[in-house]
């Protein structure tokens, strides 16, 4: 039930995409197992998301909205799939 997440300023209107690019095992065994990919505001020591969907890793973007200038959150979080800890690489893109 954990989460993680990256504070990103984004300082022109524009796109935002994110991409879920791996979930591993700790002992580094890919897993496909769908989990938690969002992006919201940054509140205290958390991220309050305003998008989110339950996806698997992938190549192309799960993820994609257009914003405002702003400081915004990336986050990735247990969707109640996951069993232990995980690692993950995720890709952001913004203006």
């Amino acid at each position: 039930r954990g989460n993680g997440f990256y504070a990103i300023l984004v300082s022109q209107a524009g796109p935002v995409s994110l991409t879920l690019a791996a979930v591993q095992a700790p002992g580094g065994a890919a897993l496909t197992t769908p989990v938690g990919l969002g992006l919201g505001i940054p509140a205290g020591t958390g991220c309050t998301r305003f998008l989110s969907q339950t996806t698997a890793p992938g190549l192309a973007a799960q993820l994609t909205t257009t914003v405002n200038p702003g400081t915004y959150c990336a986050a990735v979080f247990d969707a109640g799939n996951l069993t232990g800890a995980v690692n993950f690489a995720m890709r952001i893109r913004y203006p």
